[in-house]
């Protein structure tokens, strides 16, 4: 089974050539209940009771009815300056840091950051929900967001890698701050660089993401670059086997 993503009804496309920002929002999104079920059934493939998953159905049809998704993404290509221990230079005079960007990005000459959410309206739609007292449509339909957002990440990577290999250079697999080794307050400048208040997105006193369904990525651009999978990322996790929704093929 497959997510659909039908990119056909792209209503906004804006690339700022002098920075080499590309700004693509309001994507005819379709996520199937094949998709959602994989991911409810997390990491060691447990079968969906099937009153559950017809339930889940139906809180699908509901999202798709109410256009609870509003898939955008924001990403930039940056020169980098250098690399010193843990930090990471760009040409612009802003930092990264983090271990394990240190170690992953070595040789790189350009960073890609980019930024992705399915906007606002699902998000609304599970408060009002919850005061409703329908906790378990709540539930369904907040994790029904989140197999959205692991479609439109690999949508992302996707596009990413396609501008860039079309330059003829290699882009590594995506990390997020937040992740061990990298810490969360590198999205601090990687925001403010993506402006990504421009597709809806903010940053919390707490440097978490609003809407909650959201994504940053950091990707290294380079000739001796590597791809990564989601399965190697989940194991370089400090959750390690405790996540019952990493990804193990």
């Amino acid at each position: 089974p497959h997510t659909v993503i039908r990119w056909a009804c792209l209503t906004f496309l804006l690339s700022l050539e002098e920075r080499g920002m590309t700004i693509i929002q309001n994507v005819d999104f379709t996520l199937t209940l094949d998709e959602v079920l994989i991911h409810q059934g997390g990491a060691r493939g447990r079968k969906v009771k099937p009153a559950v998953a017809r339930l889940m159905g139906e809180c699908l049809e509901f999202v798709h009815e109410r256009k609870l998704f509003e898939p955008a993404v924001v990403y930039e290509r940056v020169p980098l300056a250098e690399i010193e221990g843990d930090r990471l230079l760009m040409e612009g005079g802003e930092v990264l840091k983090g271990r394990m960007l240190a170690i992953r990005f070595a040789g790189a000459c350009e960073l890609v950051l980019a930024a992705c959410t399915i906007g606002p309206k699902l998000d609304a739609a599970v408060r009002e929900l919850h005061k409703a007292d329908d906790d378990v449509r709540a539930v369904i339909i907040d994790s029904i967001g989140v197999s959205a957002m692991n479609v439109l990440g690999r949508e992302t990577c996707s596009m990413v890698g396609d501008e860039v290999e079309a330059d003829g250079i290699r882009v590594s697999g995506a990390l997020s701050p937040g992740l061990h080794g990298i810490p969360l307050d590198n999205q601090t400048p990687l925001h403010k660089l993506l402006q990504s208040n421009r597709i809806g997105m903010a940053l919390t006193d707490g440097l978490m993401m609003t809407p909650t369904k959201s994504s940053s990525m950091i990707f290294g651009v380079g000739s001796e670059m590597v791809q990564w999978s989601k399965e190697q990322v989940c194991k370089w996790c400090n959750l390690g086997h405790t996540c019952a929704y990493r990804t193990t093929t």
